[in-house]
C-alpha cells in the first residue's frame, strides 16, 4: 500500500480496499488508481451549522478504472454494478467518482 494511503484513517483504508476488491473482481478491469485529494492526503470532511442550516462537505474518492478496452457500454455496466453493490451493502460511506480509460489509452497519454 502506498505510504500516503497508510496515513489515512483505518476506516478510509478499509473502504478503499473494499472498492478495489469489488472493481478488481469484475471482468475487463485491469487496474484501479486513486488520484485527487485522498491520494494527496488533502481530503476534506467538514460539517458546520450556519444560521440554523447544516452544511456538509466531503471529498470523494477519485478512481481511475483501467479497462481492457474503451467501451462505453462496458464502463456503464461496471459503474452501475459498483453503485448497486455499494448502495445495497453500505460498505463504503464516502462518495466515489469513477473515470474509465483503457490501458492502451493510458499508455498513449503518458
Amino acid at each position: 500500500m502506498n505510504e500516503a494511503l497508510q496515513k489515512l484513517p483505518l476506516t478510509k483504508q478499509e473502504e478503499l480496499q473494499n472498492i478495489t476488491k469489488l472493481l478488481s473482481s469484475m471482468k475487463k478491469v485491469e487496474m484501479v488508481i486513486l488520484f485527487g485529494s485522498y491520494a494527496r492526503g488533502e481530503y476534506v470532511e467538514d460539517t458546520y451549522v450556519e444560521k440554523g442550516i447544516l452544511y456538509e462537505y466531503k471529498s470523494d474518492y477519485d478512481l481511475l478504472v483501467v479497462t481492457l478496452y474503451d467501451d462505453l457500454k462496458c464502463h456503464l455496466k461496471i459503474e452501475t454494478k459498483v453503485n448497486e453493490v455499494l448502495r445495497d451493502t453500505g460498505i463504503v460511506k464516502t462518495p466515489i467518482s469513477l473515470i474509465f480509460h483503457s490501458g492502451k489509452h493510458l499508455n498513449q497519454s503518458l
